[in-house]
Protein backbone atom coordinates (compact mmCIF):
# COMPACT_ATOMS: atom_id res chain seq x y z
CA UNK A 1 0.00 0.00 0.00
CA UNK A 2 1.19 2.77 -1.11
CA UNK A 3 1.58 7.02 0.41
CA UNK A 4 -0.90 7.99 -2.18
CA UNK A 5 -3.85 5.33 -1.64
CA UNK A 6 -5.07 6.48 1.65
CA UNK A 7 -6.99 9.95 2.72
CA UNK A 8 -4.82 10.87 5.61
CA UNK A 9 -2.32 8.75 7.91
CA UNK A 10 -4.79 9.29 10.94
CA UNK A 11 -8.02 7.27 9.26
CA UNK A 12 -5.77 4.90 7.23
CA UNK A 13 -8.64 5.06 4.56
CA UNK A 14 -8.58 4.43 0.66
CA UNK A 15 -9.15 7.59 -0.99
CA UNK A 16 -11.26 4.95 -3.80
CA UNK A 17 -14.65 4.42 -2.15
CA UNK A 18 -15.32 1.18 -3.84
CA UNK A 19 -11.54 -0.03 -3.01
CA UNK A 20 -12.74 1.04 0.81
CA UNK A 21 -16.01 -0.27 0.83
CA UNK A 22 -14.07 -3.79 -0.73
CA UNK A 23 -11.63 -3.51 1.92
CA UNK A 24 -14.61 -3.20 4.74
CA UNK A 25 -16.47 -6.82 3.52
CA UNK A 26 -13.37 -8.44 2.94
CA UNK A 27 -12.14 -7.44 6.52
CA UNK A 28 -15.38 -7.97 8.13
CA UNK A 29 -15.37 -11.30 6.15
CA UNK A 30 -12.19 -12.19 6.93
CA UNK A 31 -12.65 -11.55 11.08
CA UNK A 32 -16.14 -12.57 11.07
CA UNK A 33 -15.27 -15.89 13.07
CA UNK A 34 -12.99 -14.07 15.48
CA UNK A 35 -15.94 -11.96 16.15
CA UNK A 36 -18.21 -14.43 17.24
CA UNK A 37 -15.50 -16.46 19.56
CA UNK A 38 -14.80 -13.05 21.29
CA UNK A 39 -18.55 -12.58 21.65
CA UNK A 40 -18.79 -16.12 23.31
CA UNK A 41 -15.90 -15.54 25.45
CA UNK A 42 -16.64 -12.26 26.60
CA UNK A 43 -20.16 -13.37 27.73
CA UNK A 44 -19.03 -16.18 29.32
CA UNK A 45 -15.87 -13.97 31.29
CA UNK A 46 -18.63 -10.80 32.09
CA UNK A 47 -20.84 -13.58 33.66
CA UNK A 48 -17.93 -15.61 35.47
CA UNK A 49 -16.93 -12.41 37.39
CA UNK A 50 -20.51 -13.13 39.40
CA UNK A 51 -18.88 -15.73 41.74
CA UNK A 52 -16.26 -12.66 42.37
CA UNK A 53 -18.86 -9.84 43.14
CA UNK A 54 -20.20 -12.40 45.59
CA UNK A 55 -16.99 -12.49 47.75
CA UNK A 56 -15.89 -8.95 46.92
CA UNK A 57 -19.03 -6.72 46.85
CA UNK A 58 -21.78 -8.88 48.72
CA UNK A 59 -24.03 -5.64 49.34
CA UNK A 60 -24.36 -5.55 45.15
CA UNK A 61 -25.15 -9.03 44.32
CA UNK A 62 -28.81 -7.89 42.87
CA UNK A 63 -27.33 -4.96 41.11
CA UNK A 64 -24.52 -7.14 39.67
CA UNK A 65 -26.93 -9.81 39.06
CA UNK A 66 -29.14 -7.67 36.68
CA UNK A 67 -26.23 -5.77 35.16
CA UNK A 68 -24.26 -9.30 34.10
CA UNK A 69 -27.76 -11.26 33.60
CA UNK A 70 -29.68 -9.14 32.25
CA UNK A 71 -28.37 -6.46 29.93
CA UNK A 72 -24.56 -6.86 29.72
CA UNK A 73 -24.72 -10.92 28.64
CA UNK A 74 -28.02 -10.89 26.81
CA UNK A 75 -26.68 -7.67 24.88
CA UNK A 76 -23.50 -9.33 23.51
CA UNK A 77 -25.19 -13.01 23.02
CA UNK A 78 -28.04 -10.96 20.45
CA UNK A 79 -25.04 -9.17 18.66
CA UNK A 80 -23.73 -13.05 18.30
CA UNK A 81 -26.96 -14.21 16.62
CA UNK A 82 -26.80 -10.82 14.51
CA UNK A 83 -23.93 -11.86 13.35
CA UNK A 84 -25.81 -15.14 11.87
CA UNK A 85 -28.07 -12.65 9.83
CA UNK A 86 -27.94 -10.97 6.51
CA UNK A 87 -27.95 -7.59 8.41
CA UNK A 88 -24.37 -8.80 10.62
CA UNK A 89 -22.12 -6.45 8.01
CA UNK A 90 -24.50 -3.11 8.42
CA UNK A 91 -24.92 -3.66 12.28
CA UNK A 92 -21.50 -4.30 13.26
CA UNK A 93 -20.08 -0.79 14.67
CA UNK A 94 -23.53 -0.30 16.20
CA UNK A 95 -23.21 -3.95 17.68
CA UNK A 96 -19.78 -3.10 18.93
CA UNK A 97 -20.82 -0.08 20.48
CA UNK A 98 -23.97 -1.11 22.34
CA UNK A 99 -22.06 -4.28 23.90
CA UNK A 100 -19.24 -2.02 24.62
CA UNK A 101 -20.62 0.87 26.03
CA UNK A 102 -22.36 -1.71 28.19
CA UNK A 103 -19.85 -3.87 29.67
CA UNK A 104 -18.08 -0.66 30.21
CA UNK A 105 -20.76 1.24 31.70
CA UNK A 106 -21.49 -2.31 33.94
CA UNK A 107 -17.52 -2.14 35.28
CA UNK A 108 -18.28 2.11 36.36
CA UNK A 109 -21.20 0.81 37.81
CA UNK A 110 -20.21 -1.81 40.38
CA UNK A 111 -17.00 0.68 40.84
CA UNK A 112 -19.10 3.40 41.61
CA UNK A 113 -21.85 2.23 44.12
CA UNK A 114 -19.45 -0.23 45.87
CA UNK A 115 -17.78 -0.21 49.12
CA UNK A 116 -14.01 0.17 49.64
CA UNK A 117 -11.76 -2.19 49.21
CA UNK A 118 -14.03 -3.58 46.46
CA UNK A 119 -14.37 -0.65 44.80
CA UNK A 120 -10.67 -0.19 43.51
CA UNK A 121 -10.47 -4.01 43.43
CA UNK A 122 -12.74 -3.76 40.23
CA UNK A 123 -10.76 -0.88 38.43
CA UNK A 124 -9.06 -4.13 36.91
CA UNK A 125 -12.28 -4.76 35.50
CA UNK A 126 -12.77 -1.87 33.20
CA UNK A 127 -9.02 -2.28 32.57
CA UNK A 128 -9.77 -6.12 31.06
CA UNK A 129 -13.32 -4.75 29.65
CA UNK A 130 -10.61 -2.06 27.10
CA UNK A 131 -7.87 -5.13 26.64
CA UNK A 132 -10.89 -6.67 24.49
CA UNK A 133 -11.40 -3.31 22.73
CA UNK A 134 -8.11 -3.19 21.32
CA UNK A 135 -7.46 -7.03 21.04
CA UNK A 136 -10.96 -7.69 19.04
CA UNK A 137 -12.36 -5.19 16.91
CA UNK A 138 -10.38 -4.81 13.69
CA UNK A 139 -11.11 -1.16 13.36
CA UNK A 140 -8.73 0.88 15.24
CA UNK A 141 -10.64 3.73 15.53
CA UNK A 142 -13.85 2.31 16.92
CA UNK A 143 -11.60 0.49 19.39
CA UNK A 144 -9.53 3.77 20.94
CA UNK A 145 -12.84 5.89 20.75
CA UNK A 146 -13.95 3.07 23.26
CA UNK A 147 -10.67 2.66 25.23
CA UNK A 148 -10.62 6.54 25.68
CA UNK A 149 -14.07 7.19 26.19
CA UNK A 150 -13.76 4.79 29.24
CA UNK A 151 -10.85 5.90 30.28
CA UNK A 152 -12.34 9.61 30.95
CA UNK A 153 -15.55 8.34 31.99
CA UNK A 154 -12.94 6.19 34.37
CA UNK A 155 -11.70 9.41 35.47
CA UNK A 156 -14.47 11.13 36.64
CA UNK A 157 -16.07 8.06 38.51
CA UNK A 158 -13.32 7.67 40.35
CA UNK A 159 -12.11 11.25 41.25
CA UNK A 160 -16.03 12.56 41.88
CA UNK A 161 -17.87 9.43 43.12
CA UNK A 162 -15.51 7.50 45.09
CA UNK A 163 -13.63 7.44 47.95
CA UNK A 164 -10.56 5.50 46.29
CA UNK A 165 -7.36 6.83 48.22
CA UNK A 166 -4.87 9.03 46.20
CA UNK A 167 -2.28 6.78 45.76
CA UNK A 168 -4.24 3.86 43.94
CA UNK A 169 -6.26 6.04 42.38
CA UNK A 170 -3.34 7.68 40.58
CA UNK A 171 -1.50 4.45 40.12
CA UNK A 172 -4.55 2.78 38.38
CA UNK A 173 -5.00 6.14 36.26
CA UNK A 174 -1.32 6.25 35.36
CA UNK A 175 -1.14 2.18 34.33
CA UNK A 176 -4.84 2.83 32.63
CA UNK A 177 -3.34 5.78 30.37
CA UNK A 178 -0.46 3.91 28.96
CA UNK A 179 -2.60 1.05 28.73
CA UNK A 180 -4.78 2.99 26.18
CA UNK A 181 -1.71 4.58 24.70
CA UNK A 182 -0.03 1.28 23.64
CA UNK A 183 -2.93 -0.45 22.55
CA UNK A 184 -3.92 2.88 20.35
CA UNK A 185 -0.67 1.96 18.61
CA UNK A 186 -0.85 -1.48 18.58
CA UNK A 187 -4.60 -1.12 16.95
CA UNK A 188 -3.44 1.27 14.33
CA UNK A 189 -0.40 -0.75 13.47
CA UNK A 190 -2.19 -4.08 13.06
CA UNK A 191 -5.09 -1.91 10.88
CA UNK A 192 -2.08 -0.80 8.28
CA UNK A 193 -0.78 -4.39 8.12
CA UNK A 194 -4.37 -5.48 7.40
CA UNK A 195 -4.61 -2.83 4.66
CA UNK A 196 -1.61 -3.15 3.23
CA UNK A 197 -2.13 -7.13 2.92
CA UNK A 198 -5.48 -6.62 1.54
CA UNK A 199 -4.01 -3.82 -0.94
CA UNK A 200 -1.35 -6.44 -1.93
CA UNK A 201 -3.68 -9.38 -2.51
CA UNK A 202 -5.73 -7.07 -4.70
CA UNK A 203 -2.41 -5.92 -6.78
CA UNK A 204 -2.04 -9.63 -6.93
CA UNK A 205 -5.78 -10.70 -8.29
CA UNK A 206 -5.53 -7.79 -10.66
CA UNK A 207 -2.48 -8.56 -12.04
CA UNK A 208 -3.61 -12.58 -12.38
CA UNK A 209 -6.07 -11.24 -14.40
CA UNK A 210 -4.35 -9.09 -16.33
CA UNK A 211 -2.33 -11.83 -17.01
CA UNK A 212 -5.04 -13.95 -17.62
CA UNK A 213 -6.59 -11.67 -20.12
CA UNK A 214 -3.62 -11.04 -22.30
CA UNK A 215 -3.03 -15.02 -22.33
CA UNK A 216 -6.62 -15.37 -23.50
CA UNK A 217 -5.79 -12.52 -25.86
CA UNK A 218 -2.63 -14.31 -27.48
CA UNK A 219 -4.27 -17.72 -27.18
CA UNK A 220 -7.10 -16.15 -29.49
CA UNK A 221 -4.51 -14.23 -32.09
CA UNK A 222 -2.74 -17.81 -31.91
CA UNK A 223 -5.91 -19.52 -32.83
CA UNK A 224 -6.61 -16.67 -35.42
CA UNK A 225 -3.10 -17.34 -36.80
CA UNK A 226 -3.36 -20.99 -36.97
CA UNK A 227 -6.66 -20.62 -38.75
CA UNK A 228 -5.18 -18.29 -41.09
CA UNK A 229 -2.31 -20.31 -41.91
CA UNK A 230 -5.08 -23.43 -42.40
CA UNK A 231 -7.79 -22.03 -43.91
CA UNK A 232 -8.89 -20.17 -46.84
CA UNK A 233 -10.14 -16.66 -45.76
CA UNK A 234 -12.97 -16.66 -48.24
CA UNK A 235 -14.26 -20.23 -48.34
CA UNK A 236 -13.36 -21.14 -44.88
CA UNK A 237 -11.77 -24.82 -46.74
CA UNK A 238 -8.39 -25.52 -46.23
CA UNK A 239 -6.22 -23.62 -48.05
CA UNK A 240 -3.91 -25.11 -50.38
CA UNK A 241 -0.64 -25.55 -47.64
CA UNK A 242 -2.79 -27.42 -45.36
CA UNK A 243 -4.80 -29.73 -48.13
CA UNK A 244 -1.17 -30.66 -49.32
CA UNK A 245 -0.18 -31.35 -45.55
CA UNK A 246 -3.32 -33.54 -44.82
CA UNK A 247 -3.17 -35.06 -48.58
CA UNK A 248 1.07 -36.50 -47.19
CA UNK A 249 -0.71 -37.52 -44.41
CA UNK A 250 -3.15 -40.02 -45.66
CA UNK A 251 -1.17 -40.69 -48.14
CA UNK A 252 1.87 -41.99 -45.78
CA UNK A 253 -1.09 -43.83 -44.00
CA UNK A 254 -2.34 -45.37 -47.31
CA UNK A 255 1.56 -46.76 -47.73
CA UNK A 256 1.50 -48.30 -44.81
CA UNK A 257 -2.04 -49.51 -44.10
CA UNK A 258 -3.07 -50.50 -47.71
CA UNK A 259 -6.63 -49.13 -48.38
CA UNK A 260 -8.02 -47.10 -51.36
CA UNK A 261 -7.34 -43.93 -51.66
CA UNK A 262 -9.64 -41.16 -54.33
CA UNK A 263 -9.37 -37.55 -54.59
CA UNK A 264 -12.30 -35.23 -56.69
CA UNK A 265 -10.89 -31.85 -58.35
CA UNK A 266 -13.53 -29.34 -59.12
CA UNK A 267 -13.76 -26.06 -61.33
CA UNK A 268 -16.84 -23.96 -61.48
CA UNK A 269 -18.01 -23.92 -64.53
CA UNK A 270 -17.40 -20.23 -66.44
CA UNK A 271 -16.85 -18.74 -63.20
CA UNK A 272 -14.54 -15.84 -65.33
CA UNK A 273 -18.46 -14.63 -66.27
CA UNK A 274 -19.12 -14.13 -62.93
CA UNK A 275 -16.51 -11.92 -62.41
CA UNK A 276 -16.42 -9.89 -65.50
CA UNK A 277 -20.50 -9.91 -65.92
CA UNK A 278 -20.96 -9.15 -62.45
CA UNK A 279 -18.57 -8.12 -60.18
CA UNK A 280 -15.88 -9.72 -58.62
CA UNK A 281 -18.55 -9.49 -54.93
CA UNK A 282 -20.96 -12.15 -56.64
CA UNK A 283 -17.65 -13.85 -58.09
CA UNK A 284 -17.04 -14.27 -54.02
CA UNK A 285 -20.28 -15.36 -53.78
CA UNK A 286 -20.61 -18.08 -56.05
CA UNK A 287 -17.07 -19.12 -54.19
CA UNK A 288 -19.05 -19.41 -50.99
CA UNK A 289 -22.04 -21.03 -51.84
CA UNK A 290 -19.58 -23.92 -53.79
CA UNK A 291 -17.57 -23.68 -50.93
CA UNK A 292 -20.71 -24.57 -48.58
CA UNK A 293 -22.20 -27.12 -50.63
CA UNK A 294 -19.35 -28.70 -50.74
CA UNK A 295 -18.36 -28.44 -46.74
CA UNK A 296 -22.16 -29.93 -46.54
CA UNK A 297 -21.97 -33.02 -49.22
CA UNK A 298 -18.58 -34.84 -47.93
CA UNK A 299 -18.10 -37.11 -45.58
CA UNK A 300 -16.82 -36.65 -41.56
CA UNK A 301 -13.58 -38.28 -43.03
CA UNK A 302 -13.04 -36.07 -46.24
CA UNK A 303 -11.04 -32.67 -46.20
CA UNK A 304 -12.26 -30.57 -48.84
CA UNK A 305 -9.85 -27.30 -49.83
CA UNK A 306 -9.31 -24.80 -51.90
CA UNK A 307 -7.01 -25.39 -54.98
CA UNK A 308 -6.59 -21.85 -56.18
CA UNK A 309 -9.15 -19.39 -58.44
CA UNK A 310 -12.15 -21.73 -58.94
CA UNK A 311 -10.84 -25.04 -58.33
CA UNK A 312 -11.32 -27.02 -55.23
CA UNK A 313 -10.02 -30.83 -53.97
CA UNK A 314 -12.14 -33.29 -51.85
CA UNK A 315 -9.81 -36.17 -50.08
CA UNK A 316 -12.00 -39.16 -50.16
CA UNK A 317 -10.24 -41.85 -48.02
CA UNK A 318 -10.68 -45.34 -47.62
CA UNK A 319 -12.93 -44.48 -51.03
CA UNK A 320 -12.85 -47.04 -53.62
CA UNK A 321 -13.43 -46.11 -57.49
CA UNK A 322 -17.18 -46.76 -56.80
CA UNK A 323 -17.81 -44.72 -53.60
CA UNK A 324 -15.84 -41.66 -55.05
CA UNK A 325 -18.37 -41.69 -58.12
CA UNK A 326 -21.13 -41.97 -56.14
CA UNK A 327 -20.27 -39.20 -54.03
CA UNK A 328 -19.06 -37.25 -56.80
CA UNK A 329 -22.34 -37.43 -58.57
CA UNK A 330 -24.26 -36.17 -55.33
CA UNK A 331 -22.19 -33.42 -55.35
CA UNK A 332 -22.27 -32.60 -58.59
CA UNK A 333 -26.40 -32.15 -58.57
CA UNK A 334 -26.37 -30.32 -55.58
CA UNK A 335 -24.20 -27.36 -57.12
CA UNK A 336 -26.11 -27.53 -59.77
CA UNK A 337 -28.79 -27.04 -57.48
CA UNK A 338 -27.21 -23.77 -56.13
CA UNK A 339 -28.28 -20.42 -57.11
CA UNK A 340 -27.08 -16.86 -56.16
CA UNK A 341 -28.95 -13.77 -56.61
CA UNK A 342 -28.00 -10.84 -58.73
CA UNK A 343 -30.93 -7.85 -58.40
CA UNK A 344 -33.57 -9.97 -57.51
CA UNK A 345 -32.74 -12.46 -60.33
CA UNK A 346 -31.59 -16.27 -59.38
CA UNK A 347 -28.52 -17.36 -61.40
CA UNK A 348 -27.89 -20.69 -61.75
CA UNK A 349 -24.38 -22.35 -60.88
CA UNK A 350 -22.82 -25.46 -62.38
CA UNK A 351 -19.55 -27.50 -61.85
CA UNK A 352 -16.93 -29.60 -63.42
CA UNK A 353 -15.68 -32.64 -61.55
CA UNK A 354 -12.40 -34.97 -62.34
CA UNK A 355 -12.12 -38.12 -59.80
CA UNK A 356 -9.08 -40.33 -59.50
CA UNK A 357 -8.25 -43.04 -57.20
CA UNK A 358 -5.15 -45.09 -55.69
CA UNK A 359 -6.03 -49.12 -55.81
CA UNK A 360 -5.05 -50.84 -52.55
CA UNK A 361 -1.95 -52.40 -54.19
CA UNK A 362 -1.00 -49.20 -55.06
CA UNK A 363 2.22 -47.03 -54.03
CA UNK A 364 1.98 -43.58 -54.92
CA UNK A 365 2.60 -39.73 -53.98
CA UNK A 366 0.12 -37.19 -53.77
CA UNK A 367 1.50 -35.67 -57.24
CA UNK A 368 0.21 -39.02 -58.57
CA UNK A 369 -3.13 -38.64 -57.40
CA UNK A 370 -3.87 -35.02 -58.01
CA UNK A 371 -2.26 -35.68 -61.66
CA UNK A 372 -4.82 -38.25 -62.10
CA UNK A 373 -7.94 -36.12 -60.64
CA UNK A 374 -6.57 -33.29 -62.89
CA UNK A 375 -6.60 -35.31 -66.36
CA UNK A 376 -10.10 -36.29 -65.62
CA UNK A 377 -11.46 -33.03 -64.50
CA UNK A 378 -9.41 -31.85 -67.73
CA UNK A 379 -11.64 -34.29 -70.05
CA UNK A 380 -14.85 -33.25 -67.94
CA UNK A 381 -14.43 -29.51 -68.97
CA UNK A 382 -13.27 -30.27 -72.95
CA UNK A 383 -16.56 -32.52 -73.31
CA UNK A 384 -19.32 -30.10 -71.96
CA UNK A 385 -18.70 -29.19 -68.79
CA UNK A 386 -20.97 -30.14 -65.99
CA UNK A 387 -20.31 -33.26 -65.65
CA UNK A 388 -17.96 -36.21 -63.91
CA UNK A 389 -14.74 -37.98 -65.94
CA UNK A 390 -13.18 -40.69 -64.46
CA UNK A 391 -9.80 -41.25 -64.76
CA UNK A 392 -8.91 -44.82 -65.90
CA UNK A 393 -5.13 -46.78 -66.48
CA UNK A 394 -4.35 -46.28 -70.01
CA UNK A 395 -5.11 -48.65 -72.25
CA UNK A 396 -8.19 -49.39 -70.96
CA UNK A 397 -10.30 -47.91 -73.31
CA UNK A 398 -9.89 -44.18 -74.08
CA UNK A 399 -8.74 -43.93 -70.53
CA UNK A 400 -11.84 -41.78 -68.94
CA UNK A 401 -15.09 -43.09 -68.28
CA UNK A 402 -17.72 -40.44 -68.90
CA UNK A 403 -20.55 -40.76 -65.94
CA UNK A 404 -23.48 -38.35 -66.42
CA UNK A 405 -24.27 -36.49 -63.17
CA UNK A 406 -28.33 -37.37 -64.18
CA UNK A 407 -27.10 -40.87 -63.02
CA UNK A 408 -28.88 -41.15 -58.98
CA UNK A 409 -26.48 -41.81 -56.00
CA UNK A 410 -26.00 -45.49 -55.09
Amino acid sequence: MTDNLVSSAFSLKFLDRKLEAEFQADSFTQNLKRRRFIHLVGAFIYAVFYFMDREVIPDLQGPCLLIRFAIVCPAILLSFIATYTRYAFRLRHINTLVCGSLASLGALYIIVHASSPGNHIYHGSVMLVVLFFYLFIPEWIISNSLAWLTFLAFEVSIVFFTDVPWEYRFGNSYLFFFLNLSGMFACYMLERSERRAFWQRRTIERQAEELRQALDHAQGEWRQAESLARLDPLTGLANRRHFFHLAECEMARHNRHPQPLSLLMIDVDHFKQFNDRYGHQLGDLVLKKVADTIGRTIRKPDSAGRFGGEEFVVLLPETDLNAAVRLAQRLLKAIEETTVVYNGEPLGVTASLGAGTLGVDEEADVATLLERADQALYAAKNSGRNQLRVWQEPGKGDGLVVSSPAVPAG
